[in-house]
């Protein structure tokens, strides 16, 4: 049985690979409401996440051995940076294009852009001018935590060879958390707000999953089709479903305290 159990594994990490992207980008839901008549600079991140994260995929999994263990959970944090040192890539990891600081504030502005909530919005990298702009939305990334569930429905080793058949084994899930702060022309707090969102889904043995590597291998099982514009074969693709969700909860406050500036102002010259 431990043989068999042992082949399991085996097939579990190296079941059929897709080739993936690295794309962030999702379609944004629509706001609701008219265009607000300001035009908005969005900058990049600032890191506040906790420090990377890269334990042993194949380590942890083998916890799913233990009876009566309803999961074992394998948290990442950092996870592109961990791309990044796979890649060769030399620190510091944050100025590079691929670092979550810089694509997930790519993606705030995209998002923003695409629902048509301003007059216009327009990405800002470090050391541009933002003169010519109303307002500018910058803030924290407090987390982009990667979480791999996987189990063996309490049974052990018995639980493990039950993956052969054609049922759930575990589940990919990342969530984003951001803390966004909106500025006007003289530094001002507008607008602040912390959010956060959760994507997942459950993955089979036979999975297509694509590879992160580095120090430790990591397995991140394909997206695979959806109606939120998300690339199926993107490593970050449940990263992007998170960061849609997180946008989608914030974008009523931040229209409400637009309107509310504006109404101040208009108050003012009357």
């Amino acid at each position: 049985m431990w043989k068999a159990s042992r082949l399991l594994m085996v097939l579990l990490v190296s079941a059929c690979s897709y080739v993936p992207t690295t794309r962030l980008e999702y379609e944004p839901a629509a706001a609701a409401g008219p265009r607000l008549p300001v035009s908005l600079a969005v900058e990049p991140l600032v890191e506040d996440r906790p420090p990377r994260f890269y334990p042993s995929y194949g380590g942890r999994v083998f916890l799913s051995y233990v009876p009566l263990l309803p999961w074992v959970k394998i948290p990442y944090e950092r996870p592109e940076e961990s791309y990044l040192k796979a890649h060769g890539k030399p620190e510091p990891w944050a100025d590079q294009e691929e670092h979550f600081t810089r694509k997930i504030a790519e993606s705030i502005n995209d998002d923003l852009r695409g629902s048509a909530m301003f007059r216009e919005v327009r990405f800002v990298d470090r050391g541009e001018s933002w003169d010519d702009a109303d307002l500018v939305l910058g803030g924290r990334l407090r987390s982009t935590e990667l979480d791999v569930y996987v189990t063996s429905y309490l049974l052990g080793v018995p639980g493990v060879l039950l993956w052969i058949l054609p049922i759930p084994i575990g589940r990919n899930a990342a969530s984003v958390e951001i803390e966004l702060e909106l500025r006007d022309r003289a530094g001002a707090v507008v607008w602040s707000q912390r959010t956060r969102g959760r994507a997942g889904k459950l993955f089979w043995l036979y999975s297509s999953n694509g590879k992160v590597s580095g120090e430790f291998g990591l397995e991140i099982y394909r997206y695979g089709g959806n109606r939120e514009g998300i690339d199926p074969n993107s490593l970050w693709a449940y990263h992007a479903g998170a960061l849609r969700q997180a946008m989608d909860a914030i974008k009523p406050s931040l229209r409400s305290a637009v309107d509310l500036r504006l109404r101040t102002i208009e108050e003012r010259r009357q």
